[in-house]
């Protein structure tokens, strides 16, 4: 899925995207950069998700900047 966080950062800032199912287990997490985020291609192919509800964390400076919901259909 693509991310894009339309943040007024510097190109060289880090984000953090974590994402976890609905239960609140952890599944992936991915450091990018600031310039990254405009269009980041956030790859869990490799990850065998079942079909479900899991949520995206948007982290900027330690801090949450947004929560997204993701739905799988499989």
């Amino acid at each position: 899925f693509y991310v894009n966080v339309p943040q007024a950062l510097s190109g060289k800032e880090k984000v953090q995207l974590k994402l976890f199912a609905s239960n609140g287990q952890f599944i992936a997490n991915k450091e990018i950069t600031a310039l990254q985020a405009a269009n980041y291609y956030f790859d869990i192919s490799d990850k065998q998700l079942a079909s479900g509800q899991y949520n995206l964390q948007i982290i900027i400076k330690d801090k949450i900047v947004a929560t997204k919901m993701l739905t799988i259909n499989q």
